[in-house]
């Protein structure tokens, strides 16, 4: 009987019954030859949802079949690296060189608004991208500040957000309304 973590391969001779019966009839020696068996705990990290297969004991070279299940308000989208593959269920074969960044993608069923401008608007321009007519919660969007000849910037200012950088990016968890604030330069 192995020991945890360990299996049985094959006797000395190359025999690989087991168990197996021997009948002695002179003195000779027999080694069970085992190998330790290495696994991991299958874990793919959940973002507003649940997967079930997470958790599962794995050896190198088993597949397993995991399946999505998004939170209550949200829906399943894609996978992090295959984002055209919308099938919830999938297989995934364990290797030593598992790619764990792989996540699956959940959306809020709820939408929101974003709407960025400049003050004042003589003073710059804002670029916002993606730039769409409603987001997903925590959907990124990057902004970038670019002021006019003669004005600088002055930061990113909204009821619940603000930054100070003229490149930057806010994740949307409501309607929100950004303004990019410039000041005009003053001469000498």
């Amino acid at each position: 009987m192995p020991f945890q973590g360990y299996e049985f391969v094959r006797w000395s001779d190359g025999r690989t019954e087991n168990p197996r019966t021997i009948v002695a009839v002179k003195q000779f020696e027999l080694t069970a030859i085992f190998h330790y068996v290495r696994t991991e705990e299958f874990w793919l990290e959940e973002r507003r949802c649940s997967i079930q297969g997470n958790g599962t004991e794995l050896h190198y070279g088993d597949e397993i079949e995991v399946t999505v299940t998004p939170d209550n308000g949200f829906h399943f989208v894609g996978w992090s690296d295959d984002m055209a593959n919308t099938n919830p269920t999938r297989r995934f074969v364990m290797t030593e060189n598992f790619d764990w960044d792989i996540y699956p993608v959940c959306e809020s069923n709820e939408t929101y608004t974003l709407e960025v401008y400049a003050d004042p608007e003589e003073g710059g321009t804002v670029t916002v991208s993606p730039l769409k007519e409603e987001y997903h919660m925590d959907e990124r969007v990057d902004l970038v500040a670019t002021p006019a000849e003669g004005w600088r910037f002055a930061g990113w200012h909204s009821r619940y957000w603000s930054d100070s950088g003229r490149e930057t990016s806010v994740d949307i968890y409501r309607d929100m309304t950004i303004e990019a604030r410039f000041v005009e330069i003053e001469g000498d």
